[in-house]
């Protein structure tokens, strides 16, 4: 908008001529004097329009306002010529830069645009800036920042708040203030779980010896002191940056029930949020800040639906129908734009079927066949490519691997098969392998694990779950693989679980986790890393002591 009042001006000040090149409106008409005696020329026009400072320097009712030549000594004679092409180049493309905008240069100039109170660079340097910034450098230029632009500082704190965790790790948050610390352990955004509070206040309170006293209420020492539990634990509450979301499932019949799984305290909270139906081995697909359920069943029919939540009003709404019904069916996020449904169940028949949901225009549409029919499988994007990885083709449990060739629109088998056929099956993409866990052979319910790298065309064994299951919850969470629910069977019975467990690959061995708040099989995982769209669902969870805060 004010880059079309700059033009409107700049035309209005002298008269249109045909063929007159817009560059014609930049002839310089008044001199600058710099530091180190250097002397540039600007536009007149053009800097009033965009500061309030040369406005008043260039049409003031003072005899100055009419001088064809200002003196600006003090100011940076580099950074200013920068400027003056940058908004050259902001005003018409036509006019390339010289030079690279790099961080220092771009800090520089920001440091002239402030003093200058040039607005248009002022908004887009501190959004240079901010692209720019890393997190070994973010404190220095917060400081910066609050002395230059303060947008800018809000939006580095912000970083800083929603971004913690990454200064702990490479320690620049040694560097905040102690104020600004107890204004991060403070707010419930701050991105580090309650478990780590007590390590980062001691490790900042070795690191700066000039710290107040215990006594000085208004202390990390009394933060320390009252605010960490016997045990060592914060009492403060946090909303993690990354939770995982368990929708739908069997436990006696199908059921709309969502949980939540906070990382920070370690627990599955029960949401008030519900699914629009009863659902059951569907799948479930976070794409923006939106939540896509597609096919399943309702215990009595299975579906061709796709519904899509809105996470800011968590508003249902029924988008495009797949061609077929799938039950027991796998999917997989393309990209922000895009799902695709591989296979499943129509209620008559296993399906050799895919298709792709372009979310933008809201169609389906059906890929070549794959070469089985398969239900029960599962889907993973692993660099880019679509794999199914094992199922049931009506009669036999599979151990083969299909990938999809999105140029040919073509399905490929993979020549090495998984060494044990499974049905129920759970895979993810972990260190640019696929990880396959659990599943059923005809026999019993698996615990085995592997791991299959593309490149190499081989299996690797590891460790077993705690607990073998089938149609499972599957997911990543920190690089560690969160196993959820399922169906067992074991020499004290069988039935739907509520068992959680992570796999470490760094330590290959499985970790026990807290169970979900209601036992059952078929459910779906998702990851969810937009802090919005957590900060939205923890106004849903089913706790008043925890949630009652955030609302």
């Amino acid at each position: 908008m004010l880059m079309n009042v700059m033009l409107h001006a700049l035309k209005k000040s002298k008269p249109q001529k045909r063929g007159t090149n817009l560059r014609e409106y930049f002839v310089a008409d008044v001199d600058v004097v710099l530091n180190n005696d250097v002397k540039t020329s600007i536009k007149r026009i053009l800097f009033a329009a965009v500061s309030p400072y040369f406005q008043a320097a260039f049409y003031s009712c003072f005899s100055s306002g009419r001088t064809r030549t200002i003196h600006l000594e003090n100011i940076d004679s580099d950074a200013f010529i920068k400027c003056h092409d940058l908004l050259l180049n902001l005003l018409s493309k036509e006019i390339a830069l010289p030079w690279t905008l790099t961080l220092s240069s771009a800090m520089k100039m920001l440091d002239v645009a402030s003093y200058l109170l040039i607005d248009p660079l002022l908004d887009y340097l501190s959004k240079r800036i901010e692209s720019l910034v890393d997190y070994n450098t973010i404190v220095p230029l917060l400081r910066f920042a609050e002395r230059r632009h303060l947008p800018l500082a809000r939006r580095l704190w912000e970083m800083i708040l929603h971004n913690f965790d990454k200064l702990y790790e490479c320690k620049s948050f040694i560097a905040l203030t102690e104020d600004e610390m107890l204004e991060l352990l403070q707010d419930y955004r701050t991105n580090i779980t309650r478990y780590e509070e007590k390590a980062i206040i001691k490790e900042w309170l070795f690191r700066n010896m000039s710290s107040r006293d215990a006594a000085d209420p208004n202390s990390l020492r009394a933060w320390l002191a009252h605010h960490i539990s016997i045990a060592g634990i914060a009492l403060s509450r946090r909303i993690p940056h990354k939770i995982l979301l368990a929708t739908g499932g069997f436990a006696n019949d199908a059921t709309d029930v969502v949980e939540i799984f906070d990382i920070n305290c370690c627990r599955w909270y029960s949401s008030n949020f519900r699914l629009r139906k009863n659902i059951a081995y569907h799948q479930s697909i976070i794409a923006g800040c939106s939540l896509y359920t597609v096919g399943g069943c309702d215990g009595s029919e299975y579906r061709n639906g796709t519904v899509k939540y809105d996470f800011s009003n968590f508003e249902a709404t029924k988008v495009g129908c797949m061609h077929s019904r799938r039950c027991y069916l796998s999917c997989g996020l393309l990209s922000q734009n895009s799902i695709i449904a591989v296979g499943g169940h129509d209620g008559f028949l296993r399906q050799k079927t895919a298709e792709i949901f372009h979310i933008s225009s809201n169609q389906w549409t059906l890929t070549n066949d794959m070469k089985r029919r398969r239900s029960d499988g599962s889907c993973v994007i692993l660099n880019g490519v679509t794999y199914i990885i094992g199922g049931f083709d009506g009669s036999s449990c599979l151990d083969s691997l299909e990938f999809y060739d999105h140029i040919q629109n073509r399905w490929n088998s993979v020549r090495k098969p998984m060494n044990e056929p499974r049905s129920g099956l759970g895979a993810v993409s972990l260190a640019n392998a696929l990880f396959v866990c659990g599943g059923f052979d005809r026999r019993r319910r698996l615990g085995t694990s592997i791991l299959y790298d593309p490149r190499e065309g081989r299996w690797h064994s590891l460790a077993e779950m705690r607990v073998g299951r089938s149609n499972f919850g599957i997911e990543l969470l920190n690089n560690q693989v969160v196993v959820a629910g399922g169906y067992t069977r074991d020499k004290w019975g069988a039935g739907v679980m509520n068992v959680c467990e992570a796999y470490d690959i760094r330590a290959n061995g499985w970790i026990e986790l807290p169970p979900l708040n209601q036992s059952k099989s078929a459910l779906r995982i998702s990851f969810v890393d937009d802090f919005d769209t957590i900060m939205q669902l923890y106004k849903t969870v089913e706790d008043e002591n925890f949630s009652s805060g955030f609302q």
